[in-house]
């Protein structure tokens, strides 16, 4: 168990930050632990883990830079009233988020003079060595920034990796907002599971959805309550056209979708309520 409160953690070399990783078994041949962090500014280099069971909480924690990554195979990991800062998305990761929520979060992204594409976070539903059912990711009153001046970068706010809806991994988003210019608000690589329920984009595209079904079945749906864009765009949701796909929507047109198929596969089911 660990507790920690009213730290500042920083360095003017190095940015330091608090990591802990369990790397062998405990008592009980178990992993987990019980891990709560309050009121803290890190510099950067942030780690969070939950496994076996195990749980950790945040409140009030700002972290000021990248990089940070999230850890929960098997946990739960509960963050509240925190600001991470972030820049290229390969430095924000988050795996395997077996039950993982953000309340009353702001994730800013800044500029970076590596190359890459710039986000707040990229999500590892599976991995070659891991494959997870049943994950939850939960945001809940969460504002996304984009500060990237460089316009020639490609922004991404939330990049969802390979999955397929029938594993039951989920990125569910409530009364959520974007805030900037950005490429792609969520950007869901190869199907998945989204549930968005009062989200509202910036930018250009919104909800990017593409699926690969062939040998390997990469299938998305998604529940759509209230999605739209800011300043009228009206492309909140791009999708790839397959009739293994379904998208479910509520509160919205069919005219703030667009389809993105460039060969006749067969169109995504769409359910209107």
């Amino acid at each position: 168990k660990v507790m920690a409160n009213n730290i500042d953690i920083g360095g003017e070399i190095h940015k330091s930050g608090l990591d802990i990783e369990v790397d062998g078994f405990g008592y009980g041949k178990s992993k987990a632990t019980e891990i709560d962090y309050s009121d803290m500014v890190i510099e950067g280099d942030f780690d969070v883990s939950a496994q076996d069971g195990g749980v950790t909480r945040l409140n009030n924690i700002t972290v000021n830079s990248f990089p940070y990554n999230f850890y929960a195979p098997e946990g739960t990991i509960q963050v509240a009233n925190c600001k991470f800062v972030s820049s290229e998305i390969f430095s924000a990761r988050l795996y395997f988020p077996t039950n993982v929520q953000f309340d009353d979060c702001t994730f800013t992204i800044i500029d970076s003079d590596s190359e890459g594409e710039l986000g707040a976070f990229m999500v590892y539903m599976n991995t070659s060595y891991r494959t997870s059912n049943d994950l939850k990711l939960q945001f809940r009153k969460c504002k996304f920034i984009n500060n990237v001046k460089d316009t020639s970068r490609v922004v991404k706010g939330i990049y969802i990796l390979p999955d397929d809806y029938i594993r039951n991994n989920v990125l569910v988003m409530e009364d959520c907002e974007f805030i900037g210019n950005f490429d792609y608000n969520i950007f869901v690589k190869q199907g998945g599971n989204v549930k968005l329920k009062n989200v509202k984009f910036d930018g250009k595209k919104g909800l990017q959805l593409y699926s690969v079904v062939n040998t390997t079945n990469y299938r998305y749906k998604a529940d759509l309550d209230n999605v739209k864009m800011k300043n009228g765009n009206m492309e909140a949701v791009s999708y790839f056209n397959h009739p293994s796909n379904q998208i479910s929507i509520k509160n919205m047109s069919d005219r703030v979708m667009a389809e993105t198929t460039y060969r006749n596969y067969g169109k995504t089911k769409i359910i209107k309520h």
